[in-house]
């Protein structure tokens, strides 16, 4: 499936008019055939280095950050109902090409905010990540709203990005906002974890825990031929 035109800028030469294979480590290592090229990515979920020990090639990349936290549910307004969380937003990106040098390169992966606990505990913001001086800040924790059995917001995260390995995975999406209720209980289920660098769901108000969910951690990946 085509999906080059996730990235901006100018490619350069390409992989194979550069000289050598591109030896390098780190992140968990995959092959795939992608538009009938054959590419090596490196998928990073935890901080640390992509180290190219030798070669030189044009390499892809996507930098999310995480989620953040859903938002726990409330007590409502008026005749004493219940309010769902809201989701907590998805993180930013960036996706770019850049020329690698035989060094080692910094990796950092933010962290999933906490989903808000008690009665409209607000959900923590998602944590930053990293690679090459470029970084994608996480997304912001959900909060709860007013009124009278309200459902809550829906986190924004609409400007997400298809993953660059292959599959059909999207990143950064909102959470969904917890659900609301008309009786005087306010606790409810939690919000669900959201996906990669995805906000948090709000917690529900349905009769169980009215916790908000966590935010997803972010990921890098980077790709190039080979």
């Amino acid at each position: 499936m085509p999906i080059l035109s996730s990235f901006s800028g100018s490619r350069g030469v390409t992989g194979r008019q550069q000289q050598g294979l591109l030896n390098a480590t780190g992140g968990t290592i995959s092959y795939a055939i992608i538009d009938g090229k054959n590419y090596k990515i490196h998928t990073f979920t935890g901080s640390t280095n992509f180290n190219v020990l030798s070669g030189k090639r044009d390499i892809e990349y996507i930098i999310t950050g995480a989620g953040g936290g859903g938002g726990a549910a409330g007590f409502g307004g008026g005749g004493g109902g219940s309010v769902g969380g809201g989701g907590g937003s998805g993180a930013t990106f960036n996706s770019g090409t850049f020329t690698s040098a035989v060094q080692a390169y910094p990796i950092v992966i933010g962290s999933g905010g906490p989903g808000g606990t008690g009665i409209k505990g607000a959900g923590t913001s998602g944590g930053t990540s990293s690679f090459n001086a470029i970084s994608s800040s996480g997304g912001a924790g959900g909060t709860s709203p007013g009124g009278f059995n309200a459902t809550g917001a829906n986190g924004s995260g609409t400007n997400n990005i298809s993953s660059i390995n292959g599959s059909s995975v999207t990143y950064c999406k909102g959470g969904n906002g917890g659900v609301g209720n008309v009786g005087p209980i306010y606790a409810g289920s939690a919000g669900d974890t959201g996906g990669t660098g995805g906000g948090g769901g709000g917690g529900n108000n349905e009769g169980g825990g009215a916790n908000g969910g966590r935010g997803a951690d972010g990921i890098v990946i980077l790709r190039y031929e080979h």
